[in-house]
């Protein structure tokens, strides 16, 4: 298959240029389209805030940059509305500007079906953004000064607000994406991602993947760098990356710093073969792309040539050309002496391997760096000069670098229009992209003079080529206070809720002010519970990050390096691997808080004037004011506002060296992640990719712009769709997986806790695209909606959402023919809505419940809104945990359901391995009390054991691991004769055992009596010893009950495998269907007795069910405590129990067939019990009373 891509649409918003012909005129005439940046850019008098000298707090140094001057934005002719679009930042218009006229310049304006858009995109603040929530900061800031002031009247001059902002403004990071699809009715996929400065080349390699794999027909594909330039500004002047000097001259000596700019540019990609069939112009073709990150660099703001060299390996491999064909490349070349000279350097060593050189150039020479979109304006450059065969010059060049080996010298940089160097038809270029955090990217192009005369490129076969499985070889999880992959699995099977009060400074004091979360929706003044993050350890020295508490990073990076290294390392991957890292997010929308901090300088200024600079009192005053919104940020803060920087650390620690940064689609952020891993996994070009998904959502900023959209939860605390719920609850934390192929892991021995068989999204959030999404995951998969037994559902408490989802679910599942089939639940129930996160929270839920054999339980659960609406559906929702019974050798299947603001609804199909006999789990460990022994000769010596105990519980060893120490110290003294167990769950319940246990062994002592307390702690005067006998004793047949070993398979999963050598239908055996019982409500005691009566008149479940407990019970005893019995007894049916149990017989499929089909069990002896009213002389008129013949 030919994998050439066809460039047949462009478009560019840049710099003194509205379109691409501007733009080259620009290029070719040499213009400097920089300029200073005013009132308009800044949003402020920029001079208020530029102070030539370096380093200095809340100001910046340069104001040059490359703005957007002159540009007026024509809201019409989108299918959206055009008052809603004229609400918002100039991010989202820039993004509809140019994918429109790409569409235009491609002649798909009006046709474009499966068309998918992916767009560069940073997760910074934007003009608009900061206008949602300066406002909150400085409104509190007003009222303490009221206060302190003693003033009523006092006011703080106003942030300028334009008017109308809309709440949309504050989904920076996926949203202008999803705009797009939405403004040009796209049907494909659409996603925003942050490579940094690479970017542009990134979103174009995801494009073509797109199109290669025949998930997408066309393409558009781009990037925008729109955010704030005053937030941009006062970054590169912390970092120190502006030139001390005006100018900054790409590729010169004497250039000392980058000049940022803003802008956007976008393309229309289509298969080559498409193209030409399709008559299409076509202005280049992409041939090949090779990313890489630098993996264990030097730092995460200092380039690499090893990660570089990849880059350029990878791509032409794939390109399939020799690298001495490329006759030009644009460099990412920003301006600062170092990058400059490693990239040259790099150069330098691969090209001069092919005794190949190029010449080389930046755009950025003419307008600054651009950022993510920087990749753009040097593609479109490089495609302009292929077919007008003329090298604009970089400007402002006057002594040009050389690399290493001078492989690229300086005359290899034209300083003024140069004709293009080869002569051919057929002709190549290259454009490389180097961005923070190592992201590395070169895309191979090529130009054809003769492309319109082709007639015959063959076409592509769209095959039903089946997405590559992927397998969950490793986890963790932090939501709320559940932390750890252990933690998160005893929240899903114990249904334990994290939801607390909002923990101290949480919010900064903004709790503190009722009229302001009055003025948001919250009636009361106070902040809702959630389940926040109060706090969670990080080992500062392993990620190399500064302890240093007034410059540490955010801590959405934090908790995003924590859970994604322990999923690594739990997946035992390789140091230095070929590995990718995405991670889902959107922005951190405290990061706003920077702003309102600095804004204040001249606010302050105008209203506590200090004319007595001898005076420190003011000037204290200020700083402290400034200080509560947020400190002085400083180069390691500031870089983790960089979203894609947390994907560069994790490959940082790993020496990962595959593509790694951040994907964004709002609440579909991880399911995104997803699908394209699978793209990355499909193409082998990665060995495995970890997905990581965080959002810290209990932020105010948040908080308080979602109720004031709609409605939190003051109801009950449990899945949305209950009658007593009547909103979405806060949540937050990350969660991390690492994928790798099906086929891979199995072959490599992995743990696989599941497998992701099927990633299908439709567009839309209403019923009928829930319905789509989920026929074509069934389809994907090749599952029937009968075959799932669980549905995680996305369940977000937003009352459009859910009816939406509920109707889509019950028509797509409404087929399966079976009532009470599949149970569905919500992570949500335990954590509430994560937002970005909560793909993450759910995937790795319905993952556990998978791997661990579970389906668990909703807490809080009473029945559901419209219960008419459930009558005929499969659906139930279990109010305890229960065992996952297999149906025989047919893997377990579960799905996922999910929508979002990006308006598309997703379906997961997963699968469990059913070839994993052992499984690792701690939940035993967890849930289960430690049992502490003590030996002594005497009382005196117990004693003093339980002294000991009490100090070692006073430091910082965990429980279990004292209990471990005082078991090896028992072992050394087993020949005493007095032996005392303590049994609790927790230090604080063994220190009550060890109170107890003072007073309660010396009156056992004196009375020469036993001492037990309720908890299970027991001591007696006259232990057995050794020399005591053990009789195993099984009870007649009527002892099971409701529940009965319900979470037996939890605490000693290895049991289940076992059970196998015993039957094929386990969870029959064990009466699963009445001991468990299935419903939409949750069961009344009234109900509960009623089910229990069915069970005692339903003999073959109570036999079957008691055999199989006590062969189970009897190998737990054996095998995981080690106590044989010296005789065993049986009574009645437990003879039967007895003799499975002890292994004399084996098999129990035939018992449980006589046992369902005999006559002696079905009528004689039970049900009617025939014999019973033989030998009594009784009529078949006179009812029986409740009981059987046999006990």
């Amino acid at each position: 298959m030919n994998k050439k891509i066809a460039i047949i649409g462009i478009s560019c918003l840049l710099p003194g240029a509205l379109n691409y012909k501007e733009y080259w005129d620009n290029l070719i005439s040499g213009r400097d389209s920089k300029s200073m940046a005013g009132v308009e850019q800044m949003g402020v008098d920029p001079k208020e805030y530029f102070d030539p000298a370096k380093g200095t707090a809340d100001k910046f140094y340069c104001m040059e940059g490359g703005y957007i001057r002159d540009f007026k934005f024509d809201p019409s002719g989108y299918f959206l509305p055009e008052h809603d679009i004229e609400k918002l930042d100039d991010l989202f218009k820039w993004s509809l500007y140019t994918a429109r006229e790409a569409l235009k310049d491609s002649g798909y304006l009006d046709r474009h079906e499966n068309c998918g858009i992916i767009l560069g995109n940073l997760s910074f603040p934007t003009r608009y953004s900061n206008h949602l929530f300066i406002p909150i900061y400085h409104r509190a800031v007003e009222s303490s000064l009221k206060k302190l002031l003693k003033d009523e009247n006092f006011k703080l001059p106003c942030f300028t607000n334009p008017e109308h902002v809309s709440d949309e403004n504050a989904m920076i990071s996926g949203y202008p994406s999803a705009l797009i699809a939405q403004a040009f009715n796209l049907s494909g996929t659409c996603f925003s991602i942050d490579a940094a400065c690479s970017s542009s080349i990134y979103s174009i390699k995801l494009a073509c993947d797109y199109l290669l794999s025949g998930r997408a027909d066309m393409m558009l594909a781009g990037a925008v760098s729109a955010a704030d330039p005053f937030f941009v500004s006062m970054g590169f002047s912390i970092f120190q990356a502006h030139p001390n000097i005006p100018g900054s001259s790409p590729l010169d000596k004497n250039s000392r710093g980058l000049v940022a700019g803003e802008g956007a540019g976008m393309f229309v990609l289509k298969r080559y073969e498409d193209a030409v069939n399709d008559g299409d112009k076509i202005y280049a073709c992409i041939l090949g792309t090779g990313l890489s990150n630098d993996g264990r660099g030097q730092s995460v703001l200092s380039p690499s040539a090893d990660g570089q060299n990849i880059a350029f390996e990878r791509a032409y491999e794939r390109a399939g050309i020799n690298p001495k064909e490329i006759a030009y490349v644009e460099c990412h070349a920003t301006g600062t002496p170092l990058g400059d000279k490693v990239e040259l350097d790099s150069m330098d060593t691969f090209f001069g391997k092919y005794g190949a050189s190029p010449l080389v150039g930046s755009s950025k020479s003419n307008l600054g760096h651009l950022l993510t979109a920087a990749g753009m304006s040097g593609m479109i450059k490089t495609i302009l000069a292929m077919s007008h065969k003329k090298i604009p010059a970089t400007i402002n060049l006057k002594h040009a670098h050389s690399s290493k080996n001078n492989v690229i010298s300086a005359s290899q940089i034209p300083n003024t229009l140069t004709p293009w160097p080869q002569k051919t038809d057929l002709i190549h270029a290259a454009v490389s992209g180097f961005g923070f955090g190592g992201t590395n990217g070169h895309i191979v192009l090529e130009y054809d003079k003769n492309q319109e005369k082709k007639t015959d490129p063959g076409s592509f076969e769209k095959k039903e080529k089946q997405p590559c499985p992927m397998a969950i070889i490793g986890m963790d999880a932090l939501f709320g206070n559940s932390r750890g992959i252990a933690e998160f699995h005893q929240t899903t099977y114990d249904g334990l809720q994290h939801f607390i009060p909002l923990p101290e400074k949480r919010w900064k004091g903004i709790d503190q002010y009722k009229d302001i979360l009055q003025d948001f929706g919250f009636k009361n003044g106070k902040p809702p519970k959630g389940a926040y993050i109060d706090k969670f350890e990080l080992d500062f020295l392993r990620f190399r990050i500064p302890p240093n508490k007034d410059d540490r990073l955010i801590p959405q990076q934090l908790i995003t390096l924590k859970v994604a290294d322990n999923a690594i390392r739990e997946a035992r991957l390789e140091q230095g691997s070929n590995v990718a890292v995405l991670v889902a997010m959107g922005t951190e929308l405290a990061l706003h808080q920077f702003r309102g901090r600095v804004n204040l300088t001249t606010q302050l200024q105008e209203i506590l004037p200090c004319p007595d600079k001898a005076d420190d009192r003011i000037n204290i005053l200020k700083s402290n004011i400034k200080e509560s919104i947020h400190g002085v940020a400083k180069v390691n803060q500031y870089t983790s506002f960089i979203g894609n920087i947390m994907a560069s650390r994790i490959a940082s620690v790993w020496d990962f060296s595959g593509p790694a940064f951040s994907i964004s689609s709002e609440e579909n952020s991880v399911f995104k992640s997803l699908e394209t891993a699978q793209l990355l996994l499909e193409n082998s070009e990665v060995d495995a990719v970890v997905v990581a998904g965080v959002d810290l959502a209990g932020g105010f900023e948040n908080v308080l712009l979602k109720n004031r959209q709609t409605g939190m939860n003051t109801g009950r605390p449990t899945l949305s769709f209950d009658k007593n719920s009547n909103g979405w609850m806060v949540g937050e934390g990350a969660g991390a997986v690492v994928l790798k192929s099906l086929d891979a892991a199995r072959k490599q021995g992995d743990i696989i806790y599941a497998g992701i068989n099927a990633v299908e999204f439709s567009k839309g959030i209403d019923s009928a695209a829930v319905q789509a999404a989920c026929k074509k995951a069934f389809k994907t998969a090749k599952v029937s909606p009968s075959d799932v037994n669980y549905l995680e559902v996305h369940a977000s408490g937003i009352p459009e959402q859910d009816q939406a989802e509920i109707s889509g679910l019950l028509g797509a599942y409404q087929d399966s023919g079976q009532k009470l089939k599949c149970a569905i639940g919500s992570a949500k129930a335990n954590i509430g809505h994560t937002f970005a996160a909560s793909g993450m929270a759910g995937l790795i839920r319905t993952a556990l419940c998978l791997y661990n054999r579970f389906i668990p339980k909703t807490p809080g659960w009473s029945g559901p809104k419209q219960p008419e609406q459930w009558e005929k559906s499969p659906f139930f929702v279990p109010t305890e945990s229960r065992t996952w019974f297999a149906d025989g050798t047919r893997p377990r299947i579960a799905a996922i359901n999910s929508m979002g603001d990006d308006r598309a609804c997703v379906h997961l199909i997963l699968k469990d391995e059913p070839g994993q006999s052992q499984r690792k789990s701690d939940y035993f460990t967890r849930v289960s009390p430690c049992l502490i022994i003590l030996a002594g000769d005497n009382f005196q010596d117990i004693e003093s054991g339980l002294e000991g105990l009490a100090s070692e519980l006073d430091s910082d060893k965990d429980l279990p691991l004292t209990a471990k120490d005082f078991y090896k110290t028992f072992l050394q003294n087993t020949s005493a004769p007095y032996r005392l167990c303590l049994t609790g769950q927790s230090k604080n319940e063994i220190h009550e055992e060890i109170e107890a246990a003072k007073s309660g062994i010396k009156q056992a002592l004196k009375d020469n009596a036993e001492w037990s307390s309720e908890r299970g702690s027991y001591f007696t005067p006259e232990p057995l010893g050794s020399e005591g006998k053990i009789a195993f004793v099984y009870p007649g047949g009527f002892n099971s009950y409701i529940g009965l070993g319900r979470n037996l398979f939890q605490l000693f999963p290895d049991v289940y495998e076992k059970a196998g050598d015993y039957t094929s239908q386990l969870g029959d055996l064990l009466g699963s269907e009445i001991l468990y019982p299935k419903s939409m409500t949750s069961l009344s005691e009234e109900e509960i007795k009623a089910m229990s009566a069915q069970l005692f008149n339903t003999p073959a479940v109570m036999f079957e069910s008691g055999i199989m407990s006590a062969i189970l019970y009897t190998d737990i005893i054996r095998e995981s405590f080690g106590i044989s019995p010296n005789q065993a007894l049986g009574y009645s049916m437990g003879e039967v129990s007895m003799l499975f149990a002890l292994g004399v017989w084996d098999r129990t499929d035939q018992i449980s067939k006589t046992l369902r089909e005999s006559p002696v069990f079905q009528s004689r002896i039970t049900g009617s019990m025939e014999n019973v009213r033989k030998a009594w002389n009784l009529q078949d008129s006179e009812k029986r009373r409740s009981g059987t013949a046999i006990n």
